[in-house]
């Protein structure tokens, strides 16, 4: 019996060892195949990190880098987050890439920066669309920063905020973009303001395109989506743009600066290509283009109307009032010559029966008078009918 027990002890403390030695090999394996990503949060441990820090790091494969943002309510449209990022060593064929995630999108891009395939940039600047905060007081922009190169590669970023995103009525408000760093700010219409006229005014030549959008997001400020939207110009030195409150009760301006000036040029000088669509070697200087917007009240499109139509009746009451003057001075010279033609009928009428009773005295006292007097009578009716007749004819 002894025997019989030691030996199913032993059978249990084996069926006891063996899970344990299985879940040490599992444990082993689970080690030696899980991936090599990590996941790093930039910043000492921080759960946020810091506005208008400039963070330096490098990124390698197979690994993210993230950085987070607290966004707080009260920096909902009046001011914005703009977020700026470089790297010298990026390269073509491992580019660093950057991933915004808010609340209600998600924002990409890579370095080098490319437009229209040719021209690249080290440097980008993008504007963050402004929060809905409702219910919720803080909101996370979160940044992840990766790159497929076996090497490491550098990079930089800040994180800003702008204080005077929204503009103000007949208030100058000078922008400063470049084709890799566009901008765009914030208006709202005034309750007594039924249409505002945006203009635009820059010393250089530099072309860009001036837009205007509702203010929704996600908001196209890029060379390839500016024109989707809204009303837009190409501008060089001065734009105006008439906006309208039943259009947009609150809209963005945008300003997106062209690699070249073939989109702002009639003419295409020397080169069939133009000039933003020419090769580029190495990273190209930013053009920066400095523009002074300014918002001013106009009339509205019902007050164009109104005075267009004002004017319109003026001319026509006018013309009415012309023609029937002449119609009445017409009348009159109607019934003026009538008149004188009735005149002119009864005078002849009178001298006829005067000329017809003087005849019939003669007759009766002098027969042979009577026959001169009727001859002189004969006479005087045919040449006075043939100066009728010549007149009608005339």
């Amino acid at each position: 019996m002894e025997g019989t027990r030691q030996m199913m002890g032993q059978k249990a403390s084996l069926g006891c060892a063996i899970p344990r030695f299985v879940w040490f090999l599992l444990l082993i394996l689970i080690a030696l195949v899980q991936p090599s990503w990590s996941i790093t949060s930039n910043g000492g441990g921080s759960l946020a990190h810091q506005f208008d820090t400039l963070y330096n790091g490098n990124v390698t494969e197979g690994q993210e880098i993230q950085y987070v943002f607290q966004v707080r309510d009260g920096m909902n449209k009046s001011v914005a987050v703009r977020v700026e990022v470089s790297s010298s060593e990026a390269q073509e064929t491992y580019p660093v890439m950057f991933v915004v995630t808010q609340q209600e999108g998600i924002m990409s891009w890579k370095l080098p920066f490319e437009i229209i395939s040719v021209h690249k940039y080290d440097t980008v600047a993008r504007t963050l669309c402004p929060m809905n905060f409702g219910e919720k007081p803080v909101n996370d922009v979160v940044i992840r920063v990766t790159c497929a190169s076996p090497n490491a590669t550098d990079y930089s970023l800040i994180v800003t905020v702008v204080n005077d995103f929204e503009m103000e009525l007949s208030t100058r408000h000078t922008v400063m973009a470049s084709p890799s760093q566009p901008q765009y700010y914030y208006f709202k219409f005034p309750e007594a303001v039924e249409a505002v006229q945006v203009r635009g005014h820059s010393n250089d030549k530099i072309c860009a395109t001036i837009s205007v959008q509702e203010a929704t997001c996600p908001v196209f400020d890029l060379l390839r989506n500016v024109e989707f939207i809204g009303k837009y110009q190409t501008l060089t030195t001065q734009s105006s743009i008439i906006v309208q409150k039943r259009d947009f009760q609150e809209f963005f301006i945008v300003l997106v600066v062209h690699p070249g000036d073939t989109k702002c040029s009639e003419l295409k000088q020397g080169l069939s290509l133009g000039d933003e669509d020419l090769p580029n070697f190495g990273y190209e200087v930013d053009r920066i283009k400095n523009v002074t917007i300014n918002i001013i009240k106009t009339a509205s499109g019902y007050t164009y109307w109104f005075s267009t139509t004002l004017i319109v009746l003026f001319y026509m009451i006018f013309y009415v009032i012309y023609g029937l003057i002449l119609l009445i001075q017409c009348c009159r010279r109607n019934e003026e010559a009538t008149e004188a033609r009735e005149r002119r009928q009864q005078g002849k009428a009178d001298s006829l029966e005067i000329r017809e009773g003087g005849g019939t005295l003669i007759a009766q006292s002098h027969p042979c008078l009577w026959l001169i007097w009727r001859r002189i009578l004969m006479k005087s009716n045919l040449q006075s009918t043939s100066c009728i007749g010549g007149t009608s004819f005339l």
